[in-house]
């Protein structure tokens, strides 16, 4: 198994505690306005997907920049949508990843790095996000679903 592959499965472990949680919300939950300065739990999942395409951009291109107005967009809040868009982001990566190589670099900003070096950057990122995710979790008395127990107590 290539470290590629490595960084591959741990990102979707990742990733199936993100679909997990995004699956187990009410549409109340995706929508409770920001606590403090945090946008709504459906801006963040957006979010997540669209830095996961400036990611997959930079294995297509060889340079990681981040931007926004790159990519596409969930087409509404609702979770049908957000999970449309999670599928679609997901099956990208996997085509980029299967046309790179070992030897594929990705500069980020002068640092030229290997794929899986990028993806557990990647990786990286969800992970902030699950933080994320728990704490609003507490905040608002959400429950969050079994999977997340690794994280410690599933319920809020």
């Amino acid at each position: 198994m290539s470290d590629t592959d490595i960084a591959l499965d741990e990102f979707c472990a990742l990733r199936e505690l993100t679909l997990d949680l995004l699956i187990s919300l009410s549409k109340r939950e995706l929508e409770i306005p920001s606590i403090g300065n945090v946008s709504p739990l459906w801006k963040q999942f957006r979010h997540i997907v669209r830095v996961q395409e400036n990611y997959t951009e930079a294995i297509q291109t060889g340079v990681i920049v981040f931007d926004p107005h790159r990519g596409t967009c969930a087409s509404d809040r609702s979770k049908a949508s957000l999970l449309a868009y999670f599928e679609s982001a997901q099956d990208s990566m996997i085509s980029a990843l299967k046309a790179s190589t070992e030897q594929t670099r990705v500069d980020w900003f002068g640092e030229p790095c290997s794929v899986a070096t990028h993806l557990g950057r990647l990786s990286n990122h969800e992970s902030l996000h699950h933080g994320m995710f728990i704490l609003q979790a507490r905040e608002r008395i959400m429950t969050l679903p079994p999977s997340w127990s690794l994280w410690g107590e599933h319920d809020a």
